[in-house]
């Protein structure tokens, strides 16, 4: 054995602990200690060995050490005194010594290579020596054996368990056997595998131990489900080929101290890889399965418990992994898991053996003792990642690790404040630690710098990527409470004006990043369809479209969910296709005149005119016409020349021309373009006139074929349409132009499109929408069941929490109610809450309870209960008197919200003077000494009954006469007498009560 360490946890004293080293033919105790300035010292050590190639420790006697060596001799003796003498154990016949251990109980355990004429396992009995050492008169000799073992068979380990020191595991040529030493010392449980070296006890679990084979590969066993002609493919976990290849070449002779469980917290074990690399595997317990019925149902996913098989599997230098369990197992208990896999570079080279050793200022931070090749000890720390990071509402930054939990408060201000800001990649952290190393927790060493094809992961220059200032002002919580700050909330006209580009912040940061898409706009859409909304003019008898998309409205009653028809559709309503297009016609007559619309089948490819404009025909004319306005196309016809000519006012000379040729007009097109001063417009209309040469020629023409390329090469979408359009006659090419407004093209598609080919792209429009979670697509939903789904994908693209919990309040729960949108309301809430936001949520909640009030005129939301009221100090029940249509149990204060509100408000001169349901009299006023209910508060406000709310009457008056109670002494007064008391006085009204009131 060439250098190898070992920790000894039994011989700690207070706050040191002792590590044993070999190093060639000589044995060192070393001693970690806080007191020591370079954290550990040279003890003592023992010389006078052999070649030694195995050793062990005491559990029970302070200093107690064994060593076997390549002769055959095994000595005892105490290395922390030399005066003390050893004692040999004796063999028949000399062989190396393989491996060797201690119980706690005074036995030692000897494996040597097999002989013919000898047992190859030997267990001693050295209490009467142990017992002498503290005696002068010792004895120096040798010690026989108790039990001799297994003939004719090479011992390769051996080991106790933790809590059976009677019961041992030995490790023999290819079979692992558990011999119970209480009984008659015979072979107990034999099973075949190759996993015979360096058999480890689980410190912290005692029904755990590991082993590996000659190949690298280690198994975890669990002693309770050990059993006879049991084979590996059993074993609890597996882990194939965990060592490398030039560790593979000693595990055999005696190096089995590559291979550490951590005896300093549970769950984890280390591998020494190529000298230089400490890899640990974190592994927990995965719960109980009960009626397994075959091998495959008793393996355990990774999925379900945090690590995947595949980031071991797949991964280059890491082991395969598989869990195995008995077949005839019908209920097992628990089974290990690997949770984590950290590699920790080494801070020198060629390390032949570690261990773990305490941190003595943090419990559960791990440290190495490790020794080199040539006997050099070292210690070395980890720098343990954070267990957990989080940023709360206002970006300050709580980190969670094995040291403690650390905050750091204001990061944005910190970092904007800051003269010399590196960069970082955004919410980096450093945790407090003072520890020296090199470990790297997110690379496998030289694996992954090694990948074919692949720029290494460690080369990447992440800190150029991102500035941590912008990162943070960008992050969606600051955007979310500067537009709450600045009065985003249920007003979608001042929400459009905030949402302006142009209206920075700080650091010209933009309440809608671009990165946001079309909110803007959308909000401009909730604005037009809440005033209609408001004006009831989407609503008709037996039907209600306010705040509806072009989709549901298009399909009519049978897009809509039974929850949607409750809400939507009256009692008695004809729930026929005709039924639903007679009220959206008569919705239409009362919005505008008729919009344009081609008649059906008005323009396909081989059809050469127009028919007429408006169709007077009773077909699918409503919904198109209805489906406009939703869209934005609010005019009719013969207001088109007008919005064409502001337009062309503003300049937007590409925009009017597709606008003209988007309602059936190439011949305006042309017009309006050749009225640019620009010459590059004026020679597209030239190119445009074309159109009326070539339209009826069914042929290909060089014109055509240019027109098709400038509609891939202009940058304008309005011009490329145009082309796109004049080049094939069909709308297809034009519909699919992704950067052409929706607006543009719901136009487009409602005036041309026959009625099968609408539904399809209507729907296809709808998929894209809730795909890319882009909010324009709410003109397709409206804000109904539909738009949640579409919703749900913006929230998961930007983490906008508050946008979706202001759009759905439109829709929920008036038209549907569903658990997401609830959540998200209830998550704005609390994120207002966070920022002490207070009158913002209160307005929030007062705007939701205005919009939630459906055709009838009746609120859908559930109201809120009461949150204070005053209880009788006797019976503690509401002091209120119920009215006297109320329940009597409602009057009952067995929740806040006893007693209705206009219950509370109702105008009534009766004093109350005493408790309602006890008849106990009410506290008096410590001021006045009236009591306190002669002036019951809300007893003389009125109620106007056109209006939805009270209006109080002299609120201040009302507020004089509120009761107010000290929560320290419990004495009460009128708010205005206790007021008048306290400007002159500090001390409680009431005699010999000396509590300082006003100043709690």
């Amino acid at each position: 054995m060439s250098s190898s360490i070992v920790r000894v946890p039994t011989w700690n004293i207070d706050d040191s602990e002792n590590f044993l080293a070999v190093v060639r033919d000589e044995v060192f105790l070393y001693g970690v200690s806080p007191k020591i300035n370079n954290g550990y010292k040279q003890l003592v050590s023992r010389i006078g060995f052999d070649g030694i190639s195995c050793f062990s420790f005491s559990p029970t006697y302070q200093g107690l050490t064994v060593v076997g060596q390549i002769n055959g001799t095994a000595s005892i003796f105490d290395i922390k005194n030399n005066e003390r003498p050893s004692v040999k154990l004796g063999l028949k016949q000399a062989r190396p010594c393989n491996s060797v251990c201690f119980n706690n109980n005074g036995l030692v355990a000897l494996g040597v290579d097999k002989s013919r004429s000898d047992h190859s396992l030997h267990v001693y009995n050295i209490s009467d020596y142990a017992s002498s050492l503290s005696s002068s008169s010792a004895s120096v000799g040798q010690i026989n054996p108790e039990y001799s073992l297994l003939p004719n068979e090479a011992v390769s380990s051996v080991a106790f368990y933790n809590d059976m020191p009677q019961v041992l595991l030995i490790g023999s040529y290819k079979f692992l056997r558990q011999i119970d030493l209480r009984e008659a010392p015979t072979c107990s449980v034999q099973y075949a595998t190759k996993c015979v070296y360096g058999i480890s006890p689980d410190p912290f679990n005692p029904n755990y131990y590991a082993s590996y084979s000659e190949d690298g590969t280690t198994v975890i066993w669990d002693r309770r489900y050990l059993k006879n002609n049991m084979i590996a493919s059993n074993s609890t976990l597996t882990l194939t080929k965990l060592f490398n290849d030039v560790n593979r070449k000693s595990l055999s002779s005696g190096l089995s101290s590559k291979f550490k469980y951590c005896t300093t917290r549970r769950g984890e074990f280390s591998v020494l890889h190529n000298g230089d690399l400490l890899r640990r595997w974190q592994f927990d317990t995965a719960p109980k399965q009960v009626n397994s019925m075959s091998h495959n149902n008793n393996a355990y996913d990774f999925k379900h418990y945090g690590a995947s098989s595949s980031a071991c599997n797949n991964t280059p230098g890491m082991p395969m992994t598989s869990l195995g369990r008995s077949s005839n197992t019908q209920n097992r208990l628990d089974g290990p898991f690997i949770a984590g896999v950290i590699d920790i570079k080494t801070d020198f080279d060629r390390v032949a053996s570690f261990d773990y050793s305490l941190d003595f200022r943090y419990r559960d931070v791990v440290n190495y003792m490790c020794i080199r090749q040539s006997g050099q000890v070292f210690r070395m720390g980890v720098v343990e990642s954070a267990d957990s990071v989080k940023f709360d509402p206002c970006n300050n930054i709580a980190v969670a690790a094995i040291e403690g939990v650390y905050f750091e408060e204001s990061g944005v201000e910190k970092i904007r404040d800051s003269e010399n800001v590196e960069p970082s990649m955004p919410g980096q952290v450093q945790v407090p630690n003072t520890h020296n190393n090199n470990s790297n927790s997110a690379r496998f060493n030289d694996d992954l710098e090694s990948l074919d094809g692949h720029e290494s992961v460690s080369s990447i220059e992440f800190e150029k990527m991102y500035n941590a200032t912008t990162v943070l002002q960008r992050d969606i919580s600051v955007i979310m409470r500067n537009r709450a700050l600045a009065g985003y909330s249920l007003d979608p006209e001042k929400n459009f004006e905030l949402l302006d580009p142009k209206i920075k912040v700080t650091n010209d940061i933009s309440l809608s990043p671009s990165n946001f898409g079309s909110l803007r706009q959308v909000w401009r859409w909730v604005d037009i369809a809440h005033n209609y909304d408001k004006n009831k003019v989407m609503q008709e008898n037996y039907l209600d479209l306010g705040l509806e998309g072009v989709l549901g409205i298009w399909e009519g009653f049978a897009g809509m969910s039974e929850e949607e028809k409750k809400c939507r559709v009256k009692k008695g309503a004809d729930e026929s296709n005709r039924g639903f297009k007679r009220e959206v016609e008569t919705i239409v007559k009362k919005v505008t005149p008729l919009i344009y619309t081609a008649p059906l089948g008005v323009r396909t490819k081989n059809s050469s005119n127009l028919k007429s404009a408006i169709s007077n025909e009773i077909g699918s004319e409503p919904q198109r016409q209805m489906c406009l306005i939703v869209a934005g196309w609010d005019f009719p016809h013969s207001k088109l020349d007008e919005k064409l000519n502001k337009l062309v006012e503003s300049g937007q000379y590409e925009k009017a021309a597709g606008w003209a040729v988007f309602h059936g007009d190439v011949k305006k097109a042309v017009t309006i373009l050749g009225q640019s001063s620009k010459e590059r417009l004026k020679l597209i209309s030239t190119s445009i006139a074309g159109y009326f040469a070539y339209k009826d020629s069914p042929d290909n023409s060089m014109w055509r074929d240019r027109c098709r390329e400038l509609a891939f090469e202009f940058d304008n979408c309005y011009l490329r349409a145009i082309f796109s359009y004049i080049s094939e006659e069909s709308w297809s090419e034009v519909l699919d132009d992704s950067t052409l407004p929706l607006r543009e093209k719901l136009g487009i598609a409602f005036r041309f499109l026959p009625e099968d080919v609408l539904s399809k792209y209507l729907k296809s429009l709808v998929y894209r929408a809730i795909e890319r979670g882009d909010l324009e697509g709410l003109i397709l939903t409206g804000l109904s069941p539909r738009s949640i789904d579409l919703l749900q994908s913006y929230v998961d693209r930007t983490g906008d929490v508050q946008t979706a919990a202001l759009l759905t309040s439109y829709g929920y729960p008036r038209f549907f109610r569903d658990a997401r949108a609830e959540y998200w309301i209830d998550s704005y809430k609390t994120l207002l809450n966070a920022w002490r936001m207070f009158s913002q949520r209160a307005r929030f909640d007062i705007a939701r309870n205005k919009l939630s009030y459906n055709s009838d005129n009746q609120c859908t939301l559930e109201p809120y209960p009461k949150q204070v009221y005053l209880r009788c100090s006797h019976c503690n029940k509401n002091i209120i008197r119920p009215s006297s249509n109320q329940a009597t149990s409602n009057s009952s204060a067995t929740g806040a919200g006893a007693g209705s509100k206009r219950n509370l408000l109702r105008s009534t001169g009766e004093q109350t003077t005493r408790c309602p349901h006890c008849n106990n009299p009410l506290p008096r006023c410590s001021v006045c000494l009236n009591s306190l209910g002669s002036s019951v508060p809300l007893t003389n406000i009125s109620i106007s009954p056109s209006s939805d709310t009270g209006v109080l009457s002299a609120p201040e008056r009302q507020f004089e006469r509120w009761f107010s109670f000290c929560l320290s002494c419990n004495h009460g007064a009128h708010i205005g007498h206790a007021r008048e008391w306290f400007k002159k006085h500090k001390i409680c009204p009431v005699p010999d009560c000396n509590c300082n009131c006003n100043d709690k």
